[in-house]
């Protein structure tokens, strides 16, 4: 009974294994669920079983050489989907390397374009910025002997001023001393021509007083001098005009 329940069950579970699973028997890995079973009907007999292990699995030769004929066409054929998929990896791969590399060099390209036109704007803008500062520092020199010809030209407009102002000064100052001088000789020369009138004056009266007294004491004599006294006082008088005028 035990070994017609175990082939039983074995004819009943390997049919429906497939053939290229068949060799994964081996052992009691995947034999739990025929322990199962055969315990459901030795059950009844007394009977249970602990564990079922396979030590060999084996195919009637023809069954094997079909399989095998059948493993090698699928391998073949397998070999050759995988030529043919390794083939068309290997086109795609080449079509994607060309594509990368046109992306690539299109990349390069553009970066090298990029650069050389990077290139050129720095260049204008550092001509224009060199430009800029030489037009600033020719206008700062401009302007600085712009300047220094101002402050040449103010102090040069300041020093005739003040030549002016003293030639002015000079010529008021000579003027007004000229006119002082020439009031001081004005001055000079008429108290020394009033002194000489006043010393003449004085003169001429001492002289008259001198003539009367000579007349009081010649008496009686003063008649018949009287003509020459008379011309000397005229005389006298003339003298005073004169020096007076």
């Amino acid at each position: 009974v035990l070994g017609a329940t175990q082939e039983e069950v074995m004819r009943s579970l390997v049919a429906e294994i497939p053939v290229a699973d068949i060799y994964d028997l081996f052992g009691d890995a995947k034999t739990e669920n025929w322990v199962t079973q055969m315990n459901a009907k030795l059950t009844e007999y007394g009977v249970t079983v602990h564990s079922f292990t396979i030590r060999n699995v084996s195919l009637p030769s023809q069954m094997a050489q079909d399989f095998e004929d059948k493993t090698l066409y699928e391998s073949k054929t397998l070999e050759k989907q995988m030529m043919a998929t390794s083939l068309s990896m290997a086109m795609e791969n080449e079509e994607e390397q060309q594509k990368l590399r046109e992306e690539c060099d299109n990349s390069r390209m553009a970066a090298e374009e990029q650069a050389v036109t990077a290139k050129a704007q720095i260049s204008k803008e550092v001509r224009e910025i060199i430009a800029a500062t030489e037009k600033t520092l020719l206008l700062a020199e401009a302007q600085r002997d712009a300047d220094v010809q101002d402050v040449h030209a103010t102090g040069q407009l300041e020093c005739a001023k003040i030549q002016s102002e003293i030639m002015l000064l000079k010529r008021v100052s000579g003027a007004q001393l000229e006119m002082e001088v020439g009031k001081l000789e004005a001055e000079a020369i008429a108290y020394e021509k009033t002194r000489v009138s006043q010393s003449k004056c004085e003169s001429a009266a001492k002289v008259a007083d001198g003539s009367m007294g000579v007349a009081e004491a010649e008496g009686s004599a003063a008649e018949a001098f009287s003509a020459r006294r008379e011309m000397e006082q005229e005389m006298a008088r003339l003298l005073i005009l004169e020096n007076l005028g």
